[in-house]
């Protein structure tokens, strides 16, 4: 197999894109079907596993996907050898639930984090990690976003660092979210400060002006800002991809490694520098708008988002402010893109890719103006659906696979990936579909995705408890303290989710099914009846 290349990632940022420009993409994985895939046979391991975990990237706003303006050179080539999801959920549409059940792989209902107020505990909801590293020997690292619990003070004092350990990371270097990092020192505010030319602003000040300019949630609308403040290479999200190369290119032992890289972005605020906005041109037709329809009869969560605008409502936004703001996130996926690029070139420099599993991933979507709203939280697709990359040691040629997956079964399948027994029901046809499968005609996925939250992220209650059951066709929505279904979406007839079948005659009985289906999943993991 050829190897894995950056298509031109090397002439600086302009240059290097300037190859899959908006009139002129680069080139995208076949459409393959499953039966179009030959049996494949993973070389002998142990293998090494890097995840690259970013914040709300969004499904389907990449190249390799499909988009027509997105720009994503490096994931488009990597996808090239890769297996693609295109049905790949997260099980909770918020950081703090959605990271738990990555490292639980369990659901909010059996590891307890519902929203970012509560807190899994590694110790009674076990860890994937700890697993990997205490059962298959491995040396574990995490450099970036964790957001598995309220971080005190600076991420390096001890307690952090050892709430980390707990979850079985050997060495970490902790990032926040962007608000935070501008208002509580941390390791990327103390390496702003120290590359400050003496006599000169504090970029970690410049930083957190820049920041405060952009937030939309007062305004908005992110204002066009030129130039940035500070250089590309000094963004949070170059520099945390920059520390897990610069450790990849130290690392010089024969134990096997596991390694999450969590970017913090494509996440708001979309801080890309002014050389990736001037990629986009917000007057391109393919650039798209939002879905511009308020939901006329919304669930209690979608209600109580669409009243707070801090909590992810934007009250209104007109066809423009829609375009300028997937302008500001489509740049900031293609520099979190440009930050993937260091990392992949120091697996590529060091040997280390031919025996290295390579995973891209997110924990949520981004709703970017859709139905009003921004962030996540809300179970619409744009919220629930992540893009997911999964390049096997050596590589495959690029297919996709076009079952429905989510997060709890590829936490199992790296588990398998380490030669752990994933203890996940159904979750090995996940990991079978990495090299194909045997029979043309299988269907390979599960039919059902389960997602749950509480979408009270404001103080004090009330509680917003809400759990989607996602079929190939269908969304049921649940309002689980009322007990009553919500949302119900026909998802082919209606990809935009603005027709809510909740109150048709005709659908009574798919409805009941569904919400039976939700309950008996809750009956079989907690043991209960009725």
């Amino acid at each position: 197999m050829a190897r894995l290349t950056r298509r031109g990632m090397l002439g600086g940022v302009a240059g290097a894109l300037a190859c899959s420009g908006p009139s002129d993409r680069t080139s995208n994985p076949d459409d393959g079907t499953d039966s179009d895939v030959s049996p494949w046979t993973l070389p002998p391991g142990p293998h090494n596993i890097v995840y690259i975990y970013v914040d709300q990237h969004r499904g389907l706003m990449t190249g390799f996907d499909g988009h027509p303006v997105v720009l994503t050179p490096t994931l488009d080539a990597l996808a090239l050898e890769s297996v693609r999801y295109p049905n790949m959920f997260t099980n909770s549409p918020l950081c703090q639930p959605a990271r738990a059940v990555m490292m639980t792989g369990k659901l909010p209902r059996l590891n307890g984090c519902w929203n970012n107020q509560q807190n899994a505990d590694p110790a009674v909801s076990g860890s994937h990690v700890q697993r990997i590293h205490d059962e298959a020997g491995y040396y574990t690292a995490m450099f970036g976003k964790a957001h598995l619990t309220t971080t005190i003070g600076h991420p390096g004092n001890p307690g952090n660092v050892a709430n980390l350990a707990a979850w079985g990371f050997d060495e970490t270097i902790e990032l926040l979210s962007q608000k935070m990092c501008v208002t509580i020192p941390n390791f990327y505010s103390d390496w702003l400060v120290e590359i400050t030319p003496t006599g000169q602003t504090s970029k970690a000040s410049l930083y957190g002006d820049y920041v405060a300019m952009w937030d939309y949630i007062e305004n908005n609308l992110p204002p066009d800002i030129a130039p940035w403040f500070i250089t590309t290479d000094e963004n949070v999200d170059v520099w945390c991809a920059q520390i897990a190369a610069d450790w990849l290119r130290a690392y010089d032992t024969d134990q096997p490694f596991y390694l999450q890289v969590n970017l913090p972005g494509p996440h708001s605020p979309f801080d890309s520098t002014t050389e990736f906005r001037a990629l986009y041109d917000v007057t391109d037709p393919r650039l798209g708008t939002a879905i511009l329809e308020v939901p006329a009869n919304p669930s209690p969560l979608v209600a109580f988002l669409l009243d707070h605008k801090e909590d992810g409502g934007f009250g209104t936004l007109t066809l423009d402010q829609s375009k300028a703001l997937l302008l500001s996130y489509y740049a900031k996926i293609t520099m979190i893109d440009y930050a993937v690029t260091r990392v992949i070139d120091a697996l590529q420099e060091t040997g280390l890719l031919d025996n290295t599993w390579l995973i891209y991933g997110a924990d949520h979507g981004e709703l970017v103006g859709d139905h009003m709203l921004w962030g996540k939280v809300a179970m619409y697709e744009g919220s629930v659906r992540t893009p997911l990359l999964v390049r096997p040691p050596g590589g495959v040629t690029g297919w996709t696979s076009e079952g429905l997956v989510d997060q709890v079964d590829l936490t199992a399948t790296i588990l398998e990936m380490a030669g752990l027994d994933n203890q996940a029901s159904g979750s090995s046809r996940f990991a079978q579909i990495v090299q194909g499968p045997t029979d043309p005609g299988a269907q390979i996925g599960k039919p059902t995705i389960i997602a749950e939250i509480d979408g009270n992220t404001l103080s004090p209650p009330p509680v917003l408890g809400a759990a989607m059951v996602r079929r190939d066709r269908y969304k049921l929505v649940m309002d689980l303290d009322a007990g009553v279904t919500s949302e119900l979406y026909d998802l082919e007839a209606d990809p935009d989710e603005v027709n809510n079948l909740v109150s048709d005659p005709g659908q009574q009985t798919l409805i009941a099914d569904m919400e039976e289906e939700y309950r008996a999943s809750v009956d079989a993991d907690l043991g209960t009846t009725g």
